[in-house]
């Protein structure tokens, strides 16, 4: 195991279960407009070492009520992290 410490950047970006992505065209807003897959693949674009997608177990936005993932397909109140893992570009 390397005992050198790296300097790493981690950004989370949480947002609701089937969040739609916004300003997409007709066929894009038609097909493919989830918000996390979206996101997903602009960090690949943009080379980020890693990024995953996570649903939260329970949890609650903008001060709502508390949402609990109970099922197979959460509540579309459910939140979803998207994390993201680098190191700085300088």
């Amino acid at each position: 195991m390397n005992s050198e410490l790296h300097n790493i950047n981690i950004v989370r970006i949480y947002f609701s279960y089937g969040q739609q992505a916004k300003g997409q065209s007709f066929w894009q807003r038609l097909w493919n407009n989830n918000l996390g897959q979206l996101l997903l693949k602009r960090a690949k674009e943009m080379n980020i070492n890693e990024a995953a997608i996570f649903v939260a177990k329970a949890g609650y936005l903008h001060n709502d009520n508390i949402s609990f993932n109970s099922s197979e397909i959460p509540s579309n109140k459910n939140l979803v992290c998207l994390e993201l893992i680098d190191t700085p570009k300088i």
